[in-house]
């Protein structure tokens, strides 16, 4: 059935349906983080506030606006893994192995974030720092509504995770269907500003909100997104002191 609408599927209509669910896990994503901030962390005293200054009503209008604008240009890489698939440049498994798929999703994941890197670090080049990443970085303070508030050329570069994917390996529908939505469930985690695990060391794994957080405060350092082994790797991390104050490793 998958397969058959996939297939059979106007591009048109592929480009809206592709729009329509980004649009679904955007606003439904921020939505949820939203209540879950004004209902359940915030005043709780477990968790804590990583800036105390609060998000103002243009920077919420401008990030959705954004917002918006990317998720037109994702809908045309829901048309691209579609006419690529037709013109047999990549393939698609539409079965479902119980036993590979934990490793398809682990794939797509490691390959998510080691994309992420690298494009986030290619854009704090600074002629493309100043012209494009500048706007994400206008998001001072990140809130849920900053995940996919992004200049057009950024939203385009990273939109080709998927498809650079698929050409290196077969992926199931399943795992392809999996790569946005758990991407923007991080994304909005890792912007709704609150650090969950204060007393952990800074690379602890679930500490990503609180690292992200800190690339929008500083610019420089922490361009990975969860994972905090890459920047490790590549020593642009920002390291805490024991004073609590941050500095760089270029």
């Amino acid at each position: 059935m998958i397969e058959h609408f996939f297939v059979t599927t106007p591009w048109w209509l592929m480009y809206l349906v592709t729009v329509g669910y980004f649009l679904l896990i955007y606003f439904g994503f921020a939505l949820i983080a939203e209540w879950v901030i004004g209902n359940v962390l915030k005043g709780s005293g477990i968790v804590k506030k990583i800036n105390e200054k609060v998000q103002t009503v243009y920077q919420r209008n401008m990030e959705i606006r954004r917002s918006i604008i990317s998720i037109m240009i994702f809908g045309w890489f829901g048309v691209l893994p579609q006419q690529a698939y037709l013109h047999h440049c990549v393939n698609i498994n539409w079965s479902v192995n119980p036993a590979t798929l934990p490793l398809e999703l682990i794939a797509i994941f490691l390959w998510n974030e080691l994309h992420f890197y690298f494009c986030h670090r290619l854009l704090h080049i600074k002629w493309l720092f100043k012209h494009i990443h500048y706007a994400h970085h206008d998001s001072h303070i990140p809130t849920p509504w900053s995940a996919y508030s992004f200049h057009w050329f950024e939203a385009t570069l990273l939109s080709t995770v998927m498809i650079t994917a698929m050409f290196m390996y077969t992926f199931s529908y399943v795992a392809i269907l999996f790569l946005p939505f758990i991407s923007l469930v991080l994304n909005v985690l890792g912007h709704w500003d609150y650090d969950l695990f204060p007393r952990k060391n800074n690379d602890f794994l679930l500490r990503f909100s609180y690292r992200h957080s800190m690339h929008h405060k500083r610019v420089k350092g922490n361009y990975g997104f969860f994972l905090p082994w890459i920047d490790n790797l590549f020593h642009t991390n920002l390291k805490e002191n024991k004073d609590n104050s941050k500095q760089v490793q270029n």
